[in-house]
C-alpha cells in the first residue's frame, strides 16, 4: 500500500514537471516568432520574459527530479526494471511535452 501511494504522489509531482516544461515550450516558441514586447529591436526577449522561461525551465526540471526521487524510493530496490523503464518513459514524455506545447503556441499565435 505504501508503494501505491508514493507511485501516486510521484505521478501527481510528474504531471507538475510537465505542465511546467510544456509552459517552457509555449514561452520559448512565442519569443522565437517575435511574440515577445521587446524594449528594443535588437533585444529578442526582455529580461521578465527571460525570467518567465527561465523558472519554467528550472522548476519544472526540480519537480521532475523530485518525482524521479519518489519514484526510486518505491520501486528502485524491489522493481528495478519498472523504475529505468518508468524513468525513460518520463524523459520522453517531458520531450513530447515541450514539442507540444511548441507546437500549440505556433497554432495560436498569427505574427503581424
Amino acid at each position: 500500500m505504501e508503494k501505491w501511494i508514493t507511485r501516486f504522489c510521484a505521478a501527481l509531482c510528474a504531471g507538475g514537471g510537465l505542465g511546467l516544461f510544456w509552459v517552457a515550450g509555449v514561452v520559448s516558441t512565442l519569443l522565437l516568432q517575435g511574440a515577445s514586447p521587446a524594449p528594443q529591436a535588437g533585444n529578442p526577449a526582455s529580461g521578465g520574459e527571460m525570467k518567465i522561461l527561465a523558472v519554467a525551465i528550472l522548476s519544472g526540471a526540480a519537480v521532475s527530479w523530485a518525482s524521479l526521487h519518489m519514484l526510486a524510493l518505491a520501486d528502485r530496490q524491489n522493481s528495478p526494471r519498472f523504475y529505468r523503464a518508468a524513468r525513460l518513459a518520463y524523459f520522453i514524455l517531458v520531450a513530447a511535452t515541450v514539442a507540444f506545447g511548441a507546437s500549440w503556441a505556433s497554432g495560436r499565435f498569427v505574427p503581424g
